[in-house]
């Protein structure tokens, strides 16, 4: 009696051959893309523990290919079997396991995974998708909080539950009693970076900003100041108003906007120091309009300029591009193109940066980047429509019209994006 596809898979995936085993890892990758049965995603899990052959490439940990392919649906019949296969799984296939956890989105299924994070700690492999889902759906805030959070271990188990927090408080669904319970927990994850990020704030220059040992710290405790907005207490306010006075502008700019947050009363100075810089203009904006207190906002820093030169640093930051804020930045350009739709006119802001060495792209110079488009009857506004974008073309390989593309197919796209309104 012939098997079924899975099986046929699941049979060749433990093959002596390699050849045999690299195609059927290629065969479930198209089979899983077309969403497995309930039947054969519980297959996939209870195959993937156990001792499994190597793939071919090293990085490509087996059982995690099988977890990740049996949780493309997530079934909320799944959960029994990936309770039952966890504590066998590695840390690669535990972080999968957990992310396939995270979107079932039953009591059940948030039970199970903070029970697992308390038995068995946060993987040390952390994936931004074991969290994501909660993010974006925030839900069973009584079974998460405070448990995740006191259940966490370490900055980095900390963090991953702290980060959860944040976009629970920020729809107000963690109440004071769970908050008092979390206060502990987030200021001695807070007070081991702050002993990492303190030092820097006296340190020459502002280019530290960028080094690989402080990035990571930085970030962290941002988000850490961030969410203590919601914590009213006096340490509270105290950290706060220390890290408002660092000169990292990051730190500085959410310290400030927490305590606007905390009805404190921040000197225009410090906001206006936060709004100069380009990093951090953008959360700046948000985060006043997010408390209702937009008219704290700098009005020098209020032009579409300044958006837009914030939101090309901001593309440039993520760690896929620059990875950083470059060490200069040059308006080259504005073309204003007429959409001829109710959205009137819209603007490009065509750029210029740089950055120093040791950056790998110190080499390349001066390089092209486009921010936008802003709808001009909008303005001055911080929402560009999705187009800001560079390919790092040196600046002089071309002039600012080229670089922006072709202007006949930006108006066509625009209007067919308008039709669908």
């Amino acid at each position: 009696m012939f098997g079924s596809r899975i099986d046929k898979i699941i049979k060749n995936i433990k093959s002596a051959n390699e050849k045999r085993r690299e195609k059927a890892y290629s065969s479930l990758e198209e089979f899983s893309k077309s969403g497995l049965s309930e039947e054969d995603a519980t297959k996939l899990l209870h195959a993937s523990v156990g001792e499994l052959p190597p793939r071919k490439s090293d990085w490509e940990d087996p059982s995690e290919c099988l977890v990740s392919a049996a949780g493309r649906k997530p079934y909320p019949s799944l959960l029994p079997a990936v309770k039952e296969i966890y504590p066998q799984l590695r840390d690669e296939p535990r972080a999968v396991a957990l992310t396939l956890i995270s979107k079932i989105e039953n009591e059940d299924a948030t039970h199970t995974y903070v029970n697992l994070i308390k038995e068995f700690d946060w993987p040390d492999h952390l994936y931004p998708a074991m969290i994501i889902s909660y993010q974006q759906a925030p839900r069973h805030e009584k079974i998460l909080f405070p448990d995740l959070v006191l259940n966490s271990k370490g900055i980095k188990g900390s963090m991953m539950a702290l980060d959860i927090c944040l976009c629970y408080c920020q729809a107000s669904l963690i109440d004071e009693s769970a908050l008092e319970q979390i206060q502990k927990p987030l200021l001695e994850t807070y007070d081991l970076l702050r002993t990492k990020v303190q030092p820097y704030q006296t340190k020459e220059g502002m280019k530290w900003i960028w080094d690989d040992e402080y990035s990571e710290s930085r970030y962290s405790a941002g988000l850490l100041l961030d969410l203590m907005t919601y914590f009213k207490s006096a340490e509270v306010v105290a950290l706060l108003k220390e890290a408002s006075e660092f000169r990292d502008p990051r730190l500085s700019t959410i310290a400030v906007t927490s305590l606007v947050g905390q009805d404190i009363d921040v000197s225009a100075a410090k906001l206006v120091k936060a709004a100069a810089s380009a990093e951090m203009r953008l959360f700046l904006h948000s985060a006043l309009k997010r408390l209702g207190q937009l008219e704290l906002y700098p009005e020098e820093f209020n032009s579409q300029e300044a958006f837009a030169e914030a939101d090309m640093v901001n593309w440039l930051c993520f760690p896929t591009e620059l990875g950083r804020a470059p060490d200069e930045m040059e308006l080259m350009k504005t073309v204003s193109l007429d959409t001829e739709t109710p959205d009137g006119i819209i603007e490009y802001f065509i750029y210029r940066f740089r950055t120093d060495p040791p950056h790998w792209a110190a080499d390349d110079g001066w390089m092209a980047g486009i921010s936008g488009p802003f709808i001009k009857k909008d303005g001055p506004s911080p929402d560009a429509h999705g187009e800001t974008f560079s390919t790092f073309d040196p600046w002089d390989s071309m002039s600012a019209d080229e670089h922006l593309g072709d202007i006949q197919k930006i108006m066509d796209d625009w209007r067919k994006h308008h039709s669908k309104k």
